[in-house]
């Protein structure tokens, strides 16, 4: 009984073998990745017109024997449902997956997501967004690997907050403040002179803002506050 129990295990194995190795190459993904913005990169992106990306990198690995000759596959990126916003990726299609290695690191690009999508001091907002095997393009020249592995989690965060806010200078620190400061100094906050003539130029700026568009208004708590400026001394 127990040889007959080891011969059907054996056997068992043997099948599960053949049909993981012995069919056509098949490819899946390899971890996931999280990538944060910095007020410099809002400020080139959004307020100097200057492309700003980060650069990613995912890792395709290979289900099966190594290959003899190199092949081709494509990406595409796909929304996440329960996520805040979906962060824009750029890829390099089609990608060649090289003869003799399991693994190969892919590079992708991503944009600087908008304003709306910023974190406040007390809420991260992440977006996310999940890079897929695109299927459907000619350039695809590998089967599906496990459906467990079939997407790549990228975590992508805008961050704008720096680290040596002056609050004596400017008030207390919102999103909507910042922006307003980075339009109108073009510059982040580190190069921002504090005299004056800077005072004055953010309290035109902001009368103006206002007269247009209504008030700004501070984050989490003081969301029902309009955001002020200390007055100069």
């Amino acid at each position: 009984m127990i040889l007959s129990i080891l011969a059907m295990a054996l056997a068992s194995c043997k099948v599960n073998d053949i049909a993981y190795y012995s069919d056509d190459a098949r490819i899946e993904f390899s971890g996931a990745s999280s990538y944060t913005f910095t007020d410099e990169d809002w400020l080139e992106e959004y307020v100097l017109g200057q492309d700003s990306y980060i650069d990613g990198r995912f890792t395709a690995q290979l289900i099966g024997y190594f290959l003899d000759t190199p092949r081709t596959f494509c990406v595409q990126a796909t929304p996440v449902e329960t996520s805040l916003f979906t962060p824009e990726l750029e890829f390099d299609n089609p990608y060649q997956f090289p003869a003799g290695v399991v693994t190969v690191d892919a590079g992708f690009r991503i944009k600087c997501p908008s304003k709306e999508n910023a974190s406040t001091r007390s809420t991260d907002k992440n977006g996310y967004v999940d890079i897929v095997y695109d299927n459907s393009s000619e350039y695809q020249q590998f089967g599906q690997g496990r459906v467990e592995n079939l997407s790549y989690r990228v975590t992508v965060n805008l961050d704008l907050y720096p680290d040596d806010w002056n609050a004596a200078f400017w008030g207390r620190y919102s999103v909507s403040k910042y922006i307003l400061m980075m339009e109108t100094f073009r510059c982040v906050h580190k190069d921002i002179e504090r005299n004056f003539d800077s005072y004055m130029a953010i309290m035109e700026a902001y009368a103006l803002y206002k007269q247009e568009n209504g008030p700004l208004y501070g984050d989490d708590d003081y969301s029902d506050e309009e955001i002020e400026f200390p007055v100069f001394n």
